[in-house]
């Protein structure tokens, strides 16, 4: 699912958009930029700590040449705090059926990209200039504007739906449905075909379980993708565009608009999914066409060269318009507005986002931006004032277990501003069933690799799912040669990744603080 900044995109047809990728780029960009969450702005989702741009095409051979025994894995998970406070649950796969199943799309695209023709799908997977397969991205302001009113043009309703749950209710089987046709597919049960293999593969990834992808990898887009364009051609009679699974649809008449939202419960139902019921909405245009809230944050926005003080009065403002749209994504909207396009930044906008994100931890990596952009004067005034401040927020996200929320504040305390962590804090995050947390830990140098190792040792670990949802931490502390005894069913796959030279904790020293 994607916020409502992401209603706000709206892109030109498949025949302006950028030439469309080809096997070999479609697995490059899963294994190597988009295994680990990054679909939207770059450091966005997880901070520059980890990489997989060592985990190639070839060591995914290698992987995939491995004995058969054991091909369905656990996972890694982590949590994203959202904006109206609820946690997404998010995973990385483990790279034994994550390889196979790219290596499979990537043997199959061709296949697989010709029913991915949906002129509708504004996230569909493409080739773009950062070498990403998926990217959202988000356009200014005046390119939505104009999409925007473009579509509305001789209509008088527009609906806005989405899928209920929808990565979580992808069923594995409807891949097949979608490729063979559902009465094929569940008539003639083979894994002699392709298709019937991508299906298998799939689950393979979330431990064989067959209801649900896993949020995070961009091959979760590409396979919801799938089974969306299936439904996208159940409603070609409609005007509409689809951000991932969010439907903004302009009507002539009432009738016709509850005619798609009739249609689209039917075809989505198709493949066992359902309509968000609670987040469906028709609107007469004569209303306007953007929601109120956004349409306030616009009309306020200061101009780019506008003064720190006027930048912080925005935020002010739209503080107090969020609070009367809880279910919205005003903050992270309206901070996106303001600060995108400012090259610099300054220590009365961090001071502002510091305190905003103590309510909104959502806007961290916006914060780290920021104190990305300051200059050395600025950065020698803000590191002293946000000591306590930040470590009252790292207290409380320890005691909720918001895994994004820790490790943003990790990395802004510790990598960008030169800060300690109380060694109270680094005890709880040890304590965090959380792989990426612990890395996050060694990397920053709070936690030595010994003692990860010590600590992961007393982890109570019984069935091989209970060592694929620790399959991260533990392949680097094999890496390092201090995991002592690894699993039968995790040796030869952490031999090829050590082998390749394989490391998912990003090279190099962080850079430190200026001065």
């Amino acid at each position: 699912m994607v916020d409502d900044l992401d209603l706000a995109i709206y892109t030109d047809s498949l025949s302006s958009s950028p030439p469309l990728p080809d096997g070999k780029y479609v697995a490059k960009a899963l294994l190597e930029l988009q295994y680990f969450p990054f679909v939207k702005d770059e450091d966005e989702e997880l901070p520059p700590l980890f990489s997989t741009s060592d985990f190639t095409q070839d060591v995914a051979v290698e992987i995939d040449a491995l004995p058969q025994s054991h091909r369905e894995r656990g996972w890694v998970e982590f949590r994203a705090r959202r904006f109206d406070g609820l946690s997404r649950r998010l995973g990385i796969p483990h790279p034994v059926p994550y390889s196979r199943l790219v290596l499979h799309v990537r043997d199959n695209w061709t296949d697989i990209q010709s029913v991915l023709d949906s002129t509708t799908s504004v996230i569909a997977p493409r080739r773009h200039d950062d070498g990403r397969l998926i990217q959202m991205n988000y356009d200014t302001a005046e390119e939505s504007h104009e999409r925007h009113t473009r579509l509305a043009l001789g209509m008088e309703f527009m609906v806005n739906a989405d899928v209920s749950n929808c990565f979580p209710s992808i069923y594995a089987h409807s891949l097949d449905w979608v490729l063979r046709g559902k009465a094929v597919a569940k008539r003639v049960r083979t894994r002699r075909t392709w298709q019937e293999e991508l299906d298998r593969r799939t689950r393979a990834m979330t431990d064989g379980e067959t209801k649900g992808l896993l949020i995070g990898p961009a091959i979760s887009n590409v396979l919801s993708e799938v089974v969306l364009q299936a439904v996208d051609r159940e409603l070609k009679e409609f005007r509409y565009t689809r951000a991932v699974d969010d439907y903004t649809v302009f009507c002539e008449t009432r009738e016709e608009a509850e005619r798609f939202v009739s249609k689209l419960q039917l075809a989505l139902a198709t493949y066992r999914l359902d309509v968000n019921r609670r987040k469906t909405s028709i609107r007469d245009l004569r209303d306007g066409l953007s929601d109120s809230w956004m349409a306030e944050v616009r009309s306020h926005l200061p101009d780019s060269d506008g003064s720190s003080i006027k930048v912080v009065q925005f935020i002010q403002h739209a503080e107090l318009l969020a609070k009367g749209h809880p279910n919205r994504s005003v903050m992270k909207f309206a901070v996106k507005s303001v600060l995108g396009p400012r090259a610099e930044s300054d220590s009365l906008t961090v001071f502002e986002l510091t305190r905003a994100s103590h309510f909104h931890p959502h806007l961290l990596p916006m914060l780290s931006r920021e104190i990305g952009k300051l200059g050395s004067t600025d950065l020698y005034v803000v590191k002293r004032d946000l000591v306590d401040p930040l470590s009252i927020q790292l207290g409380k996200a320890l005691d909720r277990d918001e895994t994004d929320t820790v490790l943003w504040l990790l990395y802004i305390a510790r990598a960008q501003l030169g800060h300690g962590v109380r060694p109270l804090h680094v005890r709880a995050a040890l304590r965090l069933n959380s792989d990426l947390v612990w890395l996050a830990l060694m990397k920053l140098r709070l936690v030595s690799p010994k003692r990860l190792a010590n600590y992961m040792s007393t982890l109570s670990l019984i069935e091989q799912s209970d060592f694929d949802e620790h399959w991260l931490g533990r392949y680097e502390l094999f890496r390092r040669g201090l995991l002592a005894k690894p699993k039968a069913f995790e040796e030869p796959w952490m031999t090829v990744l050590a082998g390749r030279g394989v490391r998912f904790v990003r090279r190099g020293r962080l850079a430190k603080a200026k001065p």
